[in-house]
């Protein structure tokens, strides 16, 4: 097998062993979508069989799963800085498939959030490597498209979530429950978990086509006895972060926000519609599915194709800037569609801005990366991932969960809990990357 030197090009050529990664690594992140998505569908059906409340729900959606997920992207972005990246995700995606299937077998809510749990650590480890690997196969110039296709596969992964599993669940519970071989009587909520854990461990071995080892790149030479500027690998990566405290904690902060809306209205859009339109799962995730994936996968590469121009051209907060001014206009969508919207149509019209406008990941890791020196990325981005994910994988569905019941006190209020989270967390987040471009690009210049 050919070492990465042989396989990564210069900055003017990219090899197709380098295309043919990403799309494999897009692929991998569709399959964590899919798996950790498929519960927002299932919402109704698990509250009436474990006989649990919707913060209950958000606890599953979120702390379950987004606080553990959070806590070892970092260890496991540790390990992808220093050893095999590919095995990394080769045991991550294994163990996320094992307990994905561990969901289907729970009897309780304890025994589905500890599988829920695994979840969680499982795809905490899949990002971190992965964004070090499309670092080191692609020169900065084309890296904010890279990471945007490759983010592209979060916005298929939740729209195939939504159509195969509503399509299952349809199935499903016209079947009532089944009895299978080894696994004995399932409800239909389980039989969906069992289908989509399995294929992961066939989907694992895949990335093994990815070259082994980091891209070397060649730094000029400096007399020994000049001193390295602050905050650079010889003085640690200690003296890193406190060099870059300004940037690092506005930027987490301010992408955060955007986090908190996205987990925040994918845990519980299918329930609002369902709930305020009475609308099927197959209706839900036809219309869903579509704008996600559309949307989403539009905004995620557009975006990073955006963020690459505007930088080439000097625009050293271009990642950070675009936020700043396109954060409002989520928030004006989120409002439109989950609080004033009083038809399917109308909610379903003001939801394409939201989803085109939302996707972060290229634009966020991309400036992170290029404000950071190689061999702390894999840890940077570990740190950046583990900070959104507590903010919005946690706090998103229970700061929604926590109005539905205790502020609007009405199930089906959801939608405007939605849209009170929205709107402060937009209007927050706006204020925050407004304050960070300054430390952007002093970030930048000084990388």
């Amino acid at each position: 097998m050919r070492d990465l030197r042989s396989v990564a090009a210069d900055d003017d050529r990219i090899s197709v062993r380098a295309w043919l990664t990403l799309v494999i690594l897009g692929s991998m992140l569709v399959l964590s979508y899919l798996d950790r998505g498929i519960l927002s569908l299932l919402v109704e059906p698990i509250r009436k069989d474990l006989h649990i409340t919707d913060v209950d729900i958000s606890l599953l959606q979120g702390l379950a799963f987004g606080v553990f997920y959070a806590l070892f992207a970092f260890p496991l972005g540790w390990l992808a800085d220093r050893y095999s990246r590919r095995g990394v995700i080769f045991f991550c995606i294994t163990g996320w498939s094992l307990a994905t299937t561990a969901c289907g077998l729970a009897g309780s809510f304890w025994q589905l959030a500890a599988a829920r749990l695994c979840v969680g650590i499982g795809e905490g480890g899949l990002s971190p490597a992965a964004y070090r690997i499309i670092g080191d196969l692609f020169p900065p110039r084309r890296l904010g498209m890279a990471l945007g296709i490759f983010s592209a596969g979060a916005s298929l992964g939740l729209p195939v979530a939504i159509i195969l599993g509503g399509a299952i669940v349809t199935w499903a519970a016209s079947q009532g429950s089944m009895s299978l071989p080894l696994f004995g009587d399932v409800q239909p909520w389980q039989l969906v978990f069992l289908v989509l854990g399995p294929p992961g461990l066939l989907i694992a071995p895949l990335i093994f086509i990815a070259p082994r080892g980091a891209r070397v790149q060649k730094q000029p030479s400096e007399p020994a006895a000049v001193k390295a500027p602050q905050g650079k690998p010889a003085d640690g990566y200690g003296a890193f972060l406190r060099s870059r405290m300004k940037y690092l904690t506005l930027h987490f902060s301010g992408y955060s926000m955007i986090a908190m809306i996205a987990y925040g209205a994918g845990a519980w859009a299918p329930t609002y519609f369902q709930r305020r339109f009475g609308l099927s799962m197959v209706e839900i995730g036809l219309f869903l599915g579509v704008i996600n994936a559309g949307c989403g996968m539009i905004g995620h590469a557009g975006w990073g194709w955006v963020v690459d121009r505007w930088f080439s051209r000097g625009v050293k907060d271009a990642h950070i800037r675009l936020y700043a001014i396109t954060f409002p206009l989520i928030g004006v969508g989120a409002v439109v569609a989950y609080g004033l919207a009083d038809s399917p149509l109308m909610a379903f019209a003001a939801l394409p801005i939201v989803h085109l406008l939302m996707p972060f990941t290229a634009p966020a890791v991309g400036h992170l990366q290029l404000a950071t020196p190689v061999e702390y990325r894999g840890r940077t981005t570990a740190l950046f991932t583990m900070v959104f994910n507590i903010v919005g994988a946690a706090l998103g569905p229970l700061i929604v969960a926590i109005l539905t019941e205790h502020v609007f006190r009405d199930p089906a209020k959801v939608g405007l809990s939605i849209a009170t989270m929205a709107a402060a967390a937009a209007a927050l987040g706006t204020i925050i990357f407004v304050f960070c471009l300054k430390p952007a690009r002093n970030a930048i210049s000084a990388a």
